[in-house]
């Protein structure tokens, strides 16, 4: 059953992205993270309940409800406050959208989204890809050799472009395009040495969504 509730639900993230209903997609997500940790749990929680139930027979003990019952110890009520310290930090959370029909792509850090065709996002990693092996840089430094190419591709007003880079180098960063070396300055990166434009746009297009 949790198979078909999930296929159905990857079905309504897809076609959600395709038609623009990204609070649509955002809840399909929810709800497949939530399936995922139901399944986990349950996973988790039934050797714990079938050992307690072998133990109370060999015992001599009539099972009940609540001798069956397993009552969580402080250290997962301490886990669960984590976990909900956790969800604050989320706030942060980068979310990336292939929208297959369109070709485009989304971008959003809340507040901000930018949307851009493939090929600019291709043109931005093209062009950090020509950076392997030299010194580390700045999102600055990027718009000032790039800006006249990138600004051709878009609709963005020069200040609006300036600040769409700066969020597509955090993109970058979780995505493993670019790493902060110990020596480097906090706004500075270096293109990883694995990093391969195909290889990061082909695993957009297979996931479709995608949170960072």
């Amino acid at each position: 059953m949790s198979d078909q509730i999930k296929q159905k639900l990857q079905d309504i993230l897809h076609s959600s992205i395709n038609k623009h209903k990204f609070e649509r997609a955002e809840d399909a997500v929810t709800h497949l993270r939530q399936l995922a940790e139901i399944e986990a749990f349950i996973s988790e929680e039934e050797p714990r309940y079938n050992e307690q139930s072998v133990r109370s027979q060999n015992n001599g003990e009539q099972s009940t409800g609540l001798r069956d019952t397993v009552v969580p110890n402080p250290s997962s009520i301490k886990s669960r406050k984590e976990n909900d310290s956790t969800s604050s930090a989320n706030k942060d959370t980068l979310e990336l959208y292939y929208m297959e029909e369109d070709s485009l792509l989304k971008f959003k850090k809340s507040p901000q989204t930018y949307t851009v065709s493939i090929e600019f996002f291709r043109t931005f990693l093209e062009n950090l890809h020509t950076w392997k092996g030299k010194e580390p840089f700045s999102s600055k430094t990027y718009y000032d050799q790039f800006f006249n190419q990138l600004h051709e591709m878009s609709n963005y007003q020069n200040s609006t472009l300036r600040q769409f880079i700066t969020l597509l180098f955090r993109f970058a960063y979780r995505l493993g395009v670019l790493e902060k070396t110990s020596t480097s300055q906090r706004s500075r990166y270096v293109t990883a040495d694995a990093f391969e434009v195909e290889h990061v746009l082909n695993n957009i297009f297979e996931q479709k969504i995608v949170y960072l």
